[in-house]
This record gives C-alpha cells, structure tokens and sequence, in this order.
C-alpha cells in the first residue's frame, strides 16, 4: 500500500485521485461507445457523462455522512471519504431522469440503457477500488496464514485519517484487491457477451449488478475499516446487497423467459 505519491506545496498527492480519474475515463468511453450507437451527439455523451460524474460523487460522499457519522459531513467532498455504493445508487437515478430529459427515451428503452451504463460502472468502481487497495483505505482482516498486505506507515494519509496503529505490521487482507479481480471478472464477461451473444435487453444490466451485490456481501466479513453501525451483524452495504440480489434474481429470471434478440 502507498497512499501518499509525493509531497508538493505541503499538499500530498494521493494514489486515489489517479485510480478514480482512469475510472471516469472507462465508465466515459464505454458509455459514449454505448450512446453512440444509437445516433446520441457527442456533446449530450459529454455532458451526460460530466453530471452522472458529479452525481456519483456526491451520492459517495452523502453515503459517508450517513453510514460512518458526523465527522465526514464536516468534511469538504473530496476524494476522501467515499463509499462507492453510495455513488451508484445516486447516480444511476440521475443517468435514467437525464435519458427521460433528453429524449433518448424515444431512441432506445430503459433496459438498453442500462445494459450500455451498467459495464462502464462496473470498469469506474474496479479502478476505484484498485485507487482503495493502493491507497489503503479500506483495509481488511488480519490475513493469519494467508497472504496480505501491510499497512504503509511512512506513506501514510495523515491529513485525512488516524492510522490503525493496532495494525501496524500485521498482514491484512487485500479486501479491495478482492474486490476489483471480482469486478475484472464481471468486466471482462460483459466485453464478452456484448459482442458474441444476443441477449434480450437488460439481461447483462441485472446480471452485472446482482453479481457484484452478491460478490460484495460475502466480501464485506473480511473487511475491518470503518463502514458504519451494523443492523443484526450486517455492514451497511451488505444490507444494500440483500436487497439488490433479490431484485437483480428477479429480472435475470424474467428475462431469460423472454425471447432472444436477432
């Protein structure tokens, strides 16, 4: 873990602003690539891209302020204090009322739309969780006879937060390493079926968002940073998770009755 790259007018630069930057440049040009092929203007593809953007980080950060407590909402938004989460859940209704404000609705359907959305989210929150493993913010249980990482004192992130100094030197689970070779996985399946499979719309939409909800319940038990009270032993985002998997079950089922595309 290197949280601090550099020192500079007595600011540090951090590793998360580097990692969050490449992921706003995939969700953008997975999404334009997407808008694209239905006749959208490149100006709209900017614009929309610019306020889902904007919505994602706010979303990330009110996530904050509600699950870990007062001492974020004294924060200015910044790249601290995110919780990645937060920001899909806010933005994905911004990214659907501007396709309804835009007129898209009378181009392509909701489903369409998010099967174009969902994978430029899924790349955006792999390399944001690549930033969180280098960065070394959301850091996991002691990883006993396992492999695992330690936490970088020298490199530390001072202004933003206290380090654990309980676990200096103790390996620890990369938790978000887990995490984004879980999203590289879910990426790399819908490159795949989006150009060798005709599915019927909104089938790779549900199944990307619901694969990663389950994937994230079981990986949130081996984290150990800070993440807000539990409701009968569940973090806040596996209470999310509970809920989505259901509903992504649901539409996977409902479309896979439904006849294919040709």
């Amino acid at each position: 873990m290197y949280p601090v790259l550099f020192t500079a007018f007595g600011q540090p630069f951090t590793t998360w602003p580097l990692f969050a930057l490449m992921g706003i440049w995939a969700f953008f040009f997975i999404v334009r690539a997407g808008l694209r092929t239905h006749g959208i203007p490149d100006l709209r593809i900017n614009l929309y891209v610019m306020i889902c953007t904007v919505a994602f980080f706010l979303g990330a950060h009110l996530g904050q302020v509600v699950t870990v407590g007062s001492s974020a909402a004294t924060e200015d938004i910044s790249f601290r204090g995110l919780v990645l989460y937060g920001g899909v859940l806010v933005s994905m209704p911004v990214g659907i009322f501007l396709w309804w404000l835009f007129g898209w609705n009378r181009k392509f359907n909701i489903r369409a739309l998010l099967d174009l959305a969902t994978p430029g989210i899924i790349w955006a929150l792999f390399f944001g969780r690549l930033g969180c493993t280098f960065y070394g913010c959301c850091y996991g249980t002691p990883s006993g006879a396992f492999p695992g990482t330690l936490l970088n004192y020298e490199h530390w992130d001072f202004a933003s937060q206290p380090f654990p100094s309980g676990l200096q030197g103790v390996p620890l689970h990369p938790a978000t390493l887990y995490e984004a070779l879980l999203l590289l996985f879910l990426g790399l399946a819908a490159h795949r079926v989006q150009h060798r499979h005709h599915w019927t719309p909104g089938l790779l939409g549900w199944s990307l968002l619901g694969g990663y909800a389950l994937g994230r319940f079981f990986l949130e038990w081996i984290r150990l940073d800070p993440r807000g009270e539990s409701l009968l032993g569940l973090s806040p985002s596996q209470g999310v998770s509970l809920l989505l998997v259901p509903v992504a079950v649901f539409f996977v089922q409902k479309h896979l009755r439904a006849p294919k595309c040709r």
